[in-house]
């Protein structure tokens, strides 16, 4: 697997995995032991360096925005 973005809060852990290898599934039976999961498949991340709004606007109109983060110098946008 491969992490392409993590956010985390008081209350959750959101990531955005590449399933490189195949073996997701697996992962998530190991992981359903001790936490509840919950997951969506077929989405979409969009990294914008030196993102103006202009850019990240028309990214945000090609679907639903599930979670958005934003430092500086780089937006990531997970989308369905």
């Amino acid at each position: 697997l491969k992490v392409n973005l993590i956010q985390n809060s008081a209350l959750s852990f959101s990531v955005c995995i590449e399933d490189k290898y195949n073996n997701f599934k697996q992962f998530l039976s190991e992981v359903k032991l001790k936490y509840k999961i919950s997951y969506l498949e077929n989405v979409s991340l969009y990294t914008i360096r030196h993102a103006n709004q202009k850019v990240v606007d028309s990214i945000e109109q090609k679907g639903l925005v599930l979670l958005k983060q934003a430092t500086k110098g780089t937006v990531q946008v997970v989308m369905q």
